[in-house]
């Protein structure tokens, strides 16, 4: 019998000793009870709130007619029915103005009117629009002609030119969805010039102004007042009754693809901006309408449209005007599992006192480290090896992706607490240096990018389409990515959940047309 050497004898009562504490049958034995897989996870990240700019453009429809009507037809007309029906003691206030002027342009009082009378010719009332301010306007002709003992002479706009007075009405669109308007007072200066048959006076100026203020003050605010009852009952009409239209169409599961689907799941709106021009006998009137939404990608089959559909209420949006479209990508521990297994099975790792220990298989799922009520999910590895010791060894650790490079990595893996404590108290030797759990860690290393492109790629591409609902609203569509995102990772039953985000603008534009006559109708006091 050899005598043992100091060495020999270490190896053997170090063997002695392991083999003791672990219960091994011939050093064979499994390690600690395998953490139990997650049966709760928190609930995802919310949806981010994403901004659908709605251009509205609105045609009203005969505008022009709508100001001839309540503008001129009624109180001007009126107005100029007593001018021309006017005598020298009828309209006193006519009289003293031409009098007072000539008064003090001509000696003696042989040219002071002893009669008049006033011929008018119906002008154009008309509109133009700049902003949001609709300017009102009236262009009219007339003709004073004066008798007196000098002989008749006749007044009228110099050079032929028509004379002219308007008002304005500011109309502007709170982002509660509320309608203001600002009818200005009356402006321009209604002057005569007079051509006396003698010629003794040249074309001198009577300023009319205070004499025919009041009927053209009158009509311009009856017809800024109807402009604006116009245009808020467009708008009324178009937001209140058109928008609910239209948000039930932007509600349903709108298909990017052929086999993706986007659902809005509309949230609240606001109104940016609004702006009027003018064309022709028709107002334009132009506002931008910005609804909230949490859209939901669906890939595959398309989802069930809304059971029930809210329209938007309206409210200011503190938001900007970008898309940001959420897309969970699902990375299966399957693939990482593949992954980690070509990297490790069979790998041989020597090892003190145990010797060579070779790694047979690789296996990863989820765990709940947290509590039963508040889980923190963890990825586990485990670890199946044989050699100097068989047994089961568990990692775990928080998965983490590099939005710059999108590989997925577990950077603080380690052993789990029962192996942690089995390894210190017992087995200390084994696999305690970085020397493993680097290995490991390197090997659970997964490159996402081709899950992310897959996922995403649906929605990269410039999308327009056409929705039209069943009383003809159109609504035409007009997405434009612009860059894809990484948000965080997250842990699912049964893969990594990475929160990719697609940067971009989706708008849609609706085109509407209504008829001013019929609006003034039903906008009447």
């Amino acid at each position: 019998m050899m005598p043992l050497t100091m060495r020999a004898l270490t190896n053997c009562m170090g063997a002695a000793i392991l083999c003791s504490a672990l219960a091994l049958e011939g050093c064979k034995s499994a390690f600690p009870p395998a953490p139990p897989r997650a049966t709760s996870f928190p609930q995802q990240t919310n949806t981010e709130t994403s901004v659908i700019t709605i251009p509205i453009d609105v045609r009203i429809r005969n505008l022009r007619q709508v100001l001839a009507r309540s503008g001129s037809s009624t109180v001007l007309d009126s107005g100029w029915r007593a001018v021309q029906a006017a005598s020298n003691d009828g309209y006193a206030d006519v009289r003293t103005i031409i009098a007072t002027y000539l008064n003090n342009k001509v000696v003696g009082s042989q040219y002071v009117p002893t009669q008049f009378r006033i011929t008018a010719r119906r002008g154009d009332v008309g509109a133009n629009a700049q902003g949001d301010v609709v300017r009102i306007g009236f262009n009219e002709r007339f003709e004073l002609q004066l008798r007196s003992r000098a002989g008749s002479y006749t007044c009228g706009p110099k050079a032929n030119a028509a004379l002219r007075a308007s008002a304005a009405v500011a109309a502007r669109v709170r982002p509660d969805g509320t309608f203001q308007t600002n009818v200005s007072d009356f402006t321009g200066r209604l002057a005569a010039f007079c051509n006396i048959a003698s010629s003794f006076l040249n074309n001198g100026g009577i300023d009319l102004t205070p004499a025919l203020r009041e009927p053209y003050l009158r009509a311009l605010n009856k017809a800024s007042e109807a402009v604006a009852r116009v245009i808020r009952r467009a708008f009324d009409v178009v937001m209140r009754a058109a928008f609910a239209t239209i948000a039930r169409q932007l509600a349903q599961p709108v298909q990017v693809s052929e086999n993706a689907w986007l659902t809005p799941n509309l949230q609240n709106a606001t109104v940016r901006k609004l702006s009027l021009a003018t064309s022709g006998n028709d107002l334009l009137a132009t506002f931008n309408l910005a609804v909230a939404a949490k859209p939901q990608v669906s890939l595959g089959s398309a989802p069930p449209p809304p059971s029930q559909v809210s329209v938007p209420s309206f409210a200011t949006l503190d938001i900007p005007d970008e898309f940001r479209l959420p897309i969970n990508v699902r990375v299966p521990y399957n693939l990482m599992v593949q992954r980690a297994r070509a990297s490790l099975v069979g790998t041989e790792l020597p090892v003190k006192v145990i010797g060579t220990v070779r790694v047979d298989n690789v296996d990863i799922y989820a765990n709940n480290a947290g509590t039963a009520t508040a889980p923190q999910p963890k990825v586990v590895i485990q670890v199946d090896f044989s050699g100097g010791a068989s047994g089961k060894l568990y990692l775990w650790g928080t998965p983490a992706v590099d939005p710059a490079t999108n590989v997925i990595s577990i950077p603080d893996l380690n052993y789990t607490i029962d192996t942690s404590r089995l390894l210190i108290n017992v087995f200390a030797p084994l696999l305690t240096s970085n020397f493993v759990i680097s290995r490991v860690r390197k090997a659970a290393t997964f490159d996402a990018s081709q899950r992310i492109d897959e996922a995403t790629a649906p929605f990269m591409k410039p999308y327009d389409r056409t929705l039209t609902a069943p009383d003809g609203t159109t609504v035409a569509l007009h997405a434009k990515p612009m860059s894809t995102g990484l948000n965080g990772i997250s842990v699912d039953a049964d893969a990594l959940i990475v929160h990719a985000v697609v940067n971009g603008t989706l708008s849609a534009n609706v085109d509407t047309s209504v008829d001013a006559l019929s609006l003034a109708r039903s906008a009447s006091p």
